[in-house]
């Protein structure tokens, strides 16, 4: 069972986190043709939502027998990340033009994506790390 809260397995888990939607925050002033917000506050502070989020999760899902390893863990994970996206474009891009829906779920789907590294280290790091 690779996951606890190891400090290297959570900081190395939060620094890929955090230049994934650092990347994703600077993509997306590209888009909607802004310097501010500066994309990494706005990585900043979608990677502590999905911490806090994803922890959350966790511990909800551990209760019903839900476990990280299972499929359904991911598969269920995917309306809470696409309400997380939500979340951080109204605050983040109050006036923004684009489709709040496609741009949740172009972030979700990102946020699958930068997992597999994330997932990758538990391979290498002692202990693990939550997945988030």
């Amino acid at each position: 069972m690779a996951a606890g809260p190891l400090p290297l397995g959570i900081a190395a888990f939060a620094v890929i986190k955090l230049a994934g939607y650092t990347f994703a925050g600077r993509t997306l002033n590209r888009a909607n043709h802004v310097t501010r917000p500066r994309p990494l506050a706005f990585g900043a502070a979608r990677t502590l939502l999905g911490i806090i989020a994803g922890v959350s999760y966790a511990t909800i899902l551990g209760r019903f027998g839900v476990h990280r390893s299972e499929v359904w863990y991911y598969v269920n994970l995917f309306p809470v990340r696409q309400l997380e996206w939500l979340l951080i474009l109204v605050l983040f891009y109050p006036r923004s033009d684009r489709r709040r829906y496609i741009d949740s779920t172009l972030g979700t789907f990102w946020s699958y994506v930068l997992d597999v590294p994330a997932v990758a280290l538990a391979w290498v790091i002692p202990g693990g790390f939550w997945i988030c």
